[in-house]
């Protein structure tokens, strides 16, 4: 079995930028500008990083719409699309599709725990609404739910399923799904799991760091998929440290804050989030200041 791979490397899961409490579109060019610049093969927007439960639906058809626009095709466009309410991830997929995207990013639905047929039967929906390949998003601490080995062989065969952005820690998980599924391609969902992912057959990262660091991951990437897993390695050790803050206050708060002191975006979130402590900011300063 083939299937159609989007990328190969550094996808960045975008932040989405606000100002006054509406979406900044000034400062999403420039932060799209900065992840060109930086060589990611990938831009995920309205992800859960670009807080996507938050966006009304209006701002994200805005949002894909000026993305596709910004990007202009010099990196893959993914989209996030996934949600609780099944309606409005099919309208959103069907939306994105008709709008630029190259790929959906379907995030398994949260809060109710759907069953193993139920999950699948989701996505197998959402792959035939359109003709374009989807990346299942399994992120159980976020969502409640992990999607199983089981559940991924009910839908392995469905065309537009190409690939697994997996945010378990669990590395038996991915060599797991790499053994199983080989047509699959895996991306990390956690930074800090990217080299070994990648060591198991995983294609990549859709990453957060990225967001502030994207010279750097595609360097990791590039070098370890040259071989030069030294030199890989050694990039991934500099950044464990910055990788670990960006999760010791809910994501995307920290990334919001390390954008902000590059001078990208506003420090601003849109509630129940809010920006980070004063000593985790400072902790994020002092860490990114070795890297610009």
């Amino acid at each position: 079995m083939k299937k159609k791979k989007i990328f190969d490397g550094v996808a960045t899961a975008l932040a989405t930028p606000f100002s006054g409490g509406e979406v900044d579109f000034c400062a999403l060019e420039k932060m799209i500008e900065y992840q060109i610049d930086g060589g990611v093969e990938a831009i995920v927007v309205c992800g859960t990083t670009g807080e996507s439960p938050a966006l009304t639906d209006a701002e994200t058809h805005r949002l894909i719409d000026r993305c596709a626009e910004l990007i202009d095709g010099r990196a893959k466009m993914i989209v996030g699309t996934g949600s609780l309410v099944f309606p409005r991830a099919m309208e959103q997929s069907r939306f994105a599709a008709a709008h630029g995207a190259d790929a959906l990013l379907v995030i398994t639905p949260f809060y109710n725990k759907g069953t193993k047929n139920g999950i699948a039967e989701y996505y197998k929906r959402i792959a035939n609404a359109t003709d374009k390949p989807v990346i299942v998003y399994n992120v159980p601490t976020r969502t409640g739910v992990d999607i199983t080995l089981d559940t991924l062989d009910k839908i392995y065969r469905e065309e537009n399923i190409v690939g697994i952005k997996e945010a378990s820690p669990n590395i038996d998980k991915a060599l797991d799904i790499s053994s199983n599924f080989p047509a699959l391609a895996i991306y990390s969902g956690n930074d800090t799991m990217t080299l070994p992912i990648m060591s198991v057959g995983g294609s990549g990262v859709i990453s957060v760091i990225s967001n502030a660091l994207p010279k750097k991951c595609v360097e990791m990437c590039r070098a370890y998929r040259s071989g030069e897993q030294n030199k890989a390695t050694s990039i991934q050790r500099s950044m464990t440290a910055i990788m670990h803050m960006m999760f010791e206050d809910t994501s995307p708060a920290p990334i919001k804050a390390a954008l902000s002191m590059l001078g990208l975006c506003e420090n601003e979130l849109r509630l129940p989030l809010t920006p980070i402590s004063r000593t985790l900011y400072e902790k994020i300063q002092h860490e990114l200041s070795q890297f610009i």
